[in-house]
């Protein structure tokens, strides 16, 4: 069994009037990303996978963000756990994991989810984004019971 997961995410972003930027703002209309499928070995602490993302992908330490798997459509929550448990109790070895960035509102809520990713990417980010959000919403109304 490997212990290797992809991520992708959105490098270097030009424009079409030649300037570019870089991070995890959200990807213009103009503008034409150039996607990158990252390798991490998740053999080791989260703590080191959070930090090995952070800085690959150009994220700033203020920016809060999160991982979601591609095929099933779910948030791993990797700020949740503790620093030293073992990225393998957290992520699905062979999988491919979405970069998203996020705000929180007054209350703490999950607000303006963005994927670091191009249109082109996955099988459809509006899709993926849809379904984070209707099992937002189940788990909100089922903590409210």
């Amino acid at each position: 069994m490997g212990t290797v997961i992809k991520v992708k995410h959105v490098d270097d972003i030009n424009f079409r009037d030649g300037s570019h930027r870089q991070g995890s703002e959200e990807v213009p209309r103009n503008a034409i990303p150039h996607e990158k499928e990252l390798l991490v070995n998740i053999d080791c602490p989260i703590c080191i996978i959070i930090n090995y993302i952070r800085e690959v992908a150009r994220l700033s330490e203020s920016s809060e963000f999160d991982l979601c798997d591609e095929t099933i459509c779910q948030l791993r929550n990797i700020h949740s756990f503790v620093p030293d448990t073992p990225g393998l109790e957290v992520l699905q070895p062979n999988a491919t994991y979405l970069i998203l960035t996020y705000e929180r509102d007054s209350s703490g809520q999950i607000v303006n989810m963005v994927p670091i990713t191009s249109k082109k990417s996955s099988k459809g980010v509006s899709e993926i984004l849809s379904k984070i959000r209707r099992a937002s919403k189940k788990q909100l109304s089922g903590s409210l019971k």
